[in-house]
């Protein structure tokens, strides 16, 4: 076996000395022989070296250490730390996927686990096991797992150089290490948490290892030579170079299964070239040919390397066999993918290695990978068209070989998901040698084409990272925000179930400690789906031992048993919160129901408790309030709501949805729920007359609600037209469109929330003096009517405790920087009462004045101490949150012409509007359930600063109401607010009849109300003379029959 050794490390010698004017096409030189050094040789290649065998003298060669160029060195240095740079660039705006999912499930199991379940999976167990010591160093996050690939990432340069100098030359060397450093899907994989990068890098360093045991080096790349020019090795380089191949083949094929594509195409490199030698297609360096001793040895020292790494991946195979093509025939009968054709398949993978994957706004562009092509078909016929320099046919057989199996793979089990080319980047060195080669031959020939190829191949890389830099891949599976949320709203006490494998590496990734228990659902899903009593009892267990659960439900792969549990949660526990920002997957959030007491509604309008009738078709039965005080931020209010059928339903098809509102003393909306019953899993469609439905609603708290007490309000909205129905009492009258379910106590969260868990719509950082810190706002939709109300909240932090009130000031300002309308009010909750890290949420407004130019203005904000004076920040006294956007609506201030059907009213309502009569459009007589049509004409005597709304009732003699409609004037298009002194509107009201009503005689009362308190504008006509706080428009009775 020794002759085997020595022999094949000779031959290599001899192959590896083939001069530099043979590259450029000259003849070759007579070489002469090496000096003998034989008693360098270790053992074992004594023991089988025959002392006449003529590499004995070349074994014997004198021995110098190979240095490179220092220009060179530096230029290679200089890459590697371009290329680091690049793959630390943006490190984090890629997401996490699925997959990088996985790999955080295993690497976060004891080393016999993973040896168990990877046995069970695509990839075996090495890049995982990795992993596992490098996230137990550095901490199971996203950011410390991403550095791994980017260090394996970054030592491809080096290696693609050491590799592409021992194949090729100096220059090819370095311009493939240049194309290594730029190519967008190294920099891709450089920054994935997945093995695609180290079994790429161990398979480049098993074929340097496997080039060095069989000694195909060119001459001329200053490797160790003897005095005539021929390569000289070692016993001791083969057995270095032999250990190196076996440990990184055996590591590669341990990383990913497709690397036994290498192993293949080295066998296969081996052979053709054995053969080639017997025939004497390769020339002998002293320019003989035919088979010699060192061809045999060769082909034994390969086939050694080969059979070893074998040897120790044999055990792995007989374990991992049976599973192996149960787990691959499972995959292909559930994703149903399609074979591709080869020029699909080729030019896909081709397209990849040059341009990286490509968004779908630069997908023209991997027509591009022509020019790659080129040059690498250069390569190539330069490789071919030197029949002794057999390192072309190596890069060929490493990139053929891969592709080729890989292809047949495809028609078998065909497996084509997005950017499925990952699959085979171990072949991508091939392809980047090559064009290095093409690139290195034009240095040679032609240095203007060398020059622009050059400059085409910087563009083109540059425009594929940036693409890669700003356009993020896996955004629909981007798990970021919805465990942002999670992380921001949760606490150590809840619980999360974790569906699958993937979704649990994730959390690992994305919720640090303290975080939710993870609850492994059993079976991943599949003993729930076989056993619903053990699903009933485990999630009962869950509710009542964690005061909130986390149901991350995947809508993919049938989600049959997701629907089961988000039916059973929706009837044990109390749905608060769906978040669909994930399209694959919907956010459910459960509260427990704590300290339930019965409570009675009363209704808005007189404060009266009574029996709630919605519409005349829903009546609320009963009602359960939590009691206990909630967290801001944290706390869920469990509602129980007991609804039966009243008769049959106006529209059969008319769909409801429960509209909850947690509102404090001025009406302003703090939380809400709005969802159909249970969930959104039931409907009042469905709902039977007579029949009842325990409905569960769970309404959270959000970050930065001050303390205090608010009222739960209720209400039943139509989804088509977004209409509540009106609240009837005992006697079938309406009282509003909403009712009070009883009063809720907030109070600051226990532990500290992160400024995250606020919904700022545009973040900033302005620290006003030492103790509060403003960390953004939100804004309404732009632009803004003038005469409206500009609506916006302020997001602030208290650093300290200030204990010092504060006012805080809101400017429109001019581009003078003067106000042209401003408000001064104190934060929602008194400063002198705010705690060192406390969040709160401040809304404020600010009422445009009617007369407002359209233009643009500028949104400033500061705080105001008790003395008048402003709280420096930021250098300044105030800060510019934005850019407002004003515009005038239509305005009409000459009498508009009347229709022949109009009937003067001249009443007045306060002092600031004139109803100057009206138009009723109806059939006489009308039938019920029938909609009149009313049009207001009004005179607007002087501004208002108070929003009034105008209701039309359909009375009878009593003045009961069997018809309604409020509203504010225009639909809210021309609100009291912007009206201007002297103008003119006309206002349209849609009135629907009750489909009760009896027949007989209506008249229709029009007047103008404070949303807020319900109360009314007085009304006067035209003499002054007060007349109440309606009008009725009794010219014109309507009859119903």
């Amino acid at each position: 076996m020794a002759g085997v050794v020595s022999t094949s490390v000779a031959c290599s010698v001899a192959l590896a000395t083939w001069p530099a004017d043979r590259r450029s096409g000259g003849t070759p030189h007579e070489h002469t022989p090496a000096v003998p050094r034989y008693t360098r040789m270790g053992r074992l290649n004594r023991l089988f070296l025959p002392e006449s065998s003529s590499l004995v003298v070349a074994m014997r060669t004198r021995r110098t250490r190979f240095w490179q160029s220092p220009r060179f060195v530096r230029a290679v240095l200089f890459l590697t730390w371009l290329a680091l740079g690049l793959r630390l660039y943006r490190l984090n705006f890629q997401p996490l996927w699925g997959d990088e999912g996985w790999s955080f499930y295993f690497a976060g199991m004891t080393l016999p686990e993973m040896m168990r379940h990877t046995a069970q999976d695509i990839h075996p167990p090495l890049y995982y096991a990795l992993l596992h010591v490098w996230l137990n160093l550095i901490g199971s996050t996203s950011e410390g797992a991403r550095p791994l690939s980017i260090m394996i990432g970054t030592l491809m340069v080096p290696v693609v150089w050491r590799l592409g100098s021992f194949l090729l030359d100096r220059r090819a060397a370095l311009l493939g290490s240049v194309l290594t450093a730029f190519a967008p899907l190294a920099v891709y994989y450089s920054q994935e948490v997945r093995m695609y990068m180290l079994v790429t890098l161990l398979g480049a360093a098993s074929w340097y290892f496997f080039a060095r045991l069989v000694q195909v080096v060119p001459h001329g790349v200053d490797e160790e030579k003897g005095s005539g020019g021929w390569r000289v090795a070692s016993p001791r380089q083969v057995r270095w170079s032999l250990l190196g191949y076996v440990l990184t083949t055996a590591a590669a094929l341990y990383t990913m299964y497709y690397a036994v594509f290498l192993l293949l195409a080295q066998a296969i490199w081996l052979g053709t070239h054995r053969v080639a030698r017997q025939k004497g297609t390769y020339a002998q360096p002293n320019g003989a040919s035919g088979s010699d001793d060192g061809a045999s040895a060769r082909w034994r020292w390969g086939t050694l390397g080969i059979g070893i790494a074998m040897v120790l991946y044999g055990p792995w195979i007989v374990y991992v066999a049976q599973q192996l093509m149960q787990y691959v025939q499972g995959k292909r009968v559930a994703e149903h993918y399609v074979p591709l054709d080869l020029p699909q398949y080729l030019g896909a993978h081709l397209a990849a290695f040059s341009m990286g994957h490509l968004s779908e706004a630069l997908a023209a562009l991997r027509w591009v990978a022509v020019i790659f092509g080129a040059l690498a078909v250069l390569g190539l016929l330069y490789g071919i068209r030197h029949r002794r320099f057999p390192n072309g046919w190596l890069l060929s057989c490493w990139l053929a070989v891969p592709l080729g199996g890989g292809f047949i793979i495809n028609l078998v089990y065909p497996f084509a998901p997005r950017y499925f080319e990952r699959t085979l980047l171990l072949a991508a060195p091939a392809w980047w040698l090559l064009i290095a080669a093409g690139w290195a031959w034009l240095w040679r020939h032609a240095r203007v084409l060398f020059l622009g190829a050059g400059i085409l191949l910087l563009i083109f890389s540059s425009v594929a990272l940036l693409d890669f830099y700003t356009v993020p891949r896996y955004q629909d599976e981007d798990y970021r925000p919805l465990l942002t949320y999670v992380r921001t709203h949760s606490s150590a006490e809840d619980v999360i179930l974790a569906s699958y494998q993937w979704q649990l590496g994730l959390y690992q990734a994305y919720l640090p400690a303290p975080h939710p228990r993870f609850f492994v659902v059993p079976g991943w899903g599949k003993e729930w789906a076989d056993d619903p009593l053990r699903m009933r009892s485990d999630l009962m267990t869950l509710v009542e031992g964690h005061p909130r659960l986390w149901f991350p439900a995947y809508q993919a792969l049938g989600r049959l048993w997701e629907t089961r549990v988000e039916e059973l949660l929706n009837l044990i526990a109390f749905p608060a919160e769906v978040d669909w920002n994930l399209p694959g997957t919907k956010l459910i959030l459960y509260g427990r129901g704590d300290a339930l007491q019965e409570v009675t509604p009363q209704f808005v309008q007189n404060t009266r408790h009574g029996r709630v009738n919605f519409g005349g078709e829903i009546v609320l039965e009963r009602v359960q309030l939590g009691s206990a005080p909630l967290e801001s931020g944290r706390g869920v209010l469990p509602v129980v709501l007991s609804w039966r059928r009243n008769g049959q339903p106006t529209d059969a098809t008319e769909e409801l949805r429960v509209a909850l509102r947690l509102v404090d003393a001025t009406g302003h909306r703090w939380a809400g729920r709005d969802s159909r019953p249970l969930g959104g899993q039931s409907s009042f469609r469905l709902l039977a007359p007579g029949a009842t439905l325990v409905d569960r609603h769970g309404v959270l708290i959000p970050a930065g609600t001050p303390p205090g007490t608010y009222q739960l309000r209720l209400g039943l909205v139509r989804e088509h037209d977004e209409r509540p129905l009106d609240v009837l009492d005992e006697q079938g009258q309406p009282q509003g469109s909403e009712v009070i379910l009883g009063n809720v106590h907030v109070r600051l969260p226990v532990e500290p929330l992160p400024p995250e868990a606020l919904p700022i719509q545009h973040p900033l950082c302005a620290d006003f003096g030492d103790r509060v810190r403003l960390l953004g706002y939100s804004i309404g939709a732009m632009p803004v009517k003038a005469g409206e109300t500009l609506s916006f909240s302020l997001f602030w932090q208290a650093l300290t405790a200030p204990q010092e009130r504060y006012v805080v000031f809101a400017q429109l300002q001019d581009a003078n920087g003067q106000p042209v309308a401003l408000s001064e009010t104190p934060p929602v909750y008194p400063s002198e009462q705010w705690i060192a890290g406390m969040l709160l949420r401040d809304p404020h407004q600010i009422l445009l004045p009617p007369e407002l130019p359209a233009g643009t203005y500028r949104l400033a904000v500061g705080l105001l101490r008790a003395d008048g004076t402003r709280v420096p920040t930021r250098g300044g006294d105030q800060v510019v949150l934005t850019l407002v956007q004003t515009i005038q609506r239509a305005r009409q201030f000459t009498p508009p012409a009347l229709p022949e059907r109009f009937e003067a009213v001249e009443t007045h309502f306060g002092a600031y509007a004139r109803l100057l009569g009206y138009e009723l459009k109806a059939p006489d007589p009308v039938s019920p359930g029938a909609t009149l049509e009313l049009v207001l004409y009004w005179q607007a005597l002087q501004p208002s600063t108070q929003r009034y709304s105008v209701f039309v009732h359909l009375i009878d003699a009593q003045d009961r109401i069997f018809g309604q409609r409020d509203q504010e004037p225009g639909g809210g298009q021309f609100p009291t607010t912007s009206w201007v002194s002297g103008e003119y509107l006309v206002d349209t009201y849609q009135v629907p009849v009750h489909p009760d009503t009896s027949p007989g005689t209506y008249r229709l009362e029009v007047g103008l109300y404070d949303p807020l308190s319900g109360q009314r504008l007085e009304a006067s006509d035209k003499e002054g003379r007060p007349i109440g706080n309606r009008v009725l428009l009794s010219q014109t009775p309507i009859r119903v029959r």
